[in-house]
């Protein structure tokens, strides 16, 4: 972790037994600007791999839903245009209501398939991830709709129902 940090952000690092019953503070280099910078929509919700089914399900009655990838530091990711095409893939009743940037996610998440695991460890950040020895983190990542919960920011907080 970063100096004065309590946790790296290693999705294992975050038990129950370590954050039950806490706030958590946490910051990222990319998804800290780009959930700032939507914070005024009427719904922020956090999307992952793991919880994808269950956000699709969450907003799919919304009449508009805008979906935004962090990226990671300053530049675009695979892992998260792939999250967001496959995330679109579920949502697109009417696909030419999309803008480009959600087609290229709908061709990333098309071209990559299924194996998110295997997307991931492609994936710049996946590859430094093995190399440091953080591998058991991309596995847990890409284990697809493995998690129902559905945070959804609230008062600059996001918290889950």
């Amino acid at each position: 972790p970063i100096e004065g940090f309590d946790f790296f952000n290693s999705p294992l690092e975050f038990t129950a037994a370590a954050v039950e019953g806490k706030t958590i503070i946490m910051t990222t280099t990319n998804g800290t600007r780009a959930v700032a910078a939507v914070s005024k929509a009427p719904r922020v919700i956090a999307c992952s791999l793991n919880n994808l089914g269950a956000v699709a399900r969450a907003v799919e009655r919304d009449r508009r839903v805008t979906v935004v990838c962090s990226g990671s530091s300053g530049s675009i990711s695979m892992e998260d245009l792939y999250c967001g095409g496959l995330l679109i893939e579920r949502l697109a009743d009417r696909p030419e209501r999309l803008g480009d940037a959600g087609r290229i996610a709908l061709m990333v998440a098309g071209a990559a398939g299924a194996d998110a695991l295997a997307v991931l460890e492609r994936s710049d950040r996946g590859r430094e991830l093995i190399e440091t020895g953080y591998r058991a983190d991309l596995e847990y990542c890409a284990a697809l709709d493995s998690r129902v919960m559905v945070p959804e920011l609230r008062e600059e907080a996001f918290v889950v129902a």
